[in-house]
């Protein structure tokens, strides 16, 4: 099976391929190279979680700060 990487590695070989030969590359291919870098990237990072913050203070900087 090949990994997600490999996939990349392997869309950019080819888009490559076609511009050394002086040509334009299949968009197709551009558009699935991108698609892939992103997806990707997104498991890199993991899932997205939702932080919730409450609002500071001019009180709370001022006891921070001393």
């Amino acid at each position: 099976m090949i990994t997600p990487w490999e996939a990349i590695v392997a869309l950019a070989k080819d888009v490559d391929v076609d511009c050394s030969r002086g040509g334009r590359p299949d968009e197709t291919k551009i558009a699935r190279l991108a698609r892939a870098i992103l997806d990707f990237q997104q498991h890199l990072a993991g899932p997205k979680v939702m932080v919730t913050t409450r609002p500071i203070r001019h009180a709370e900087l001022n006891v921070a700060a001393e």
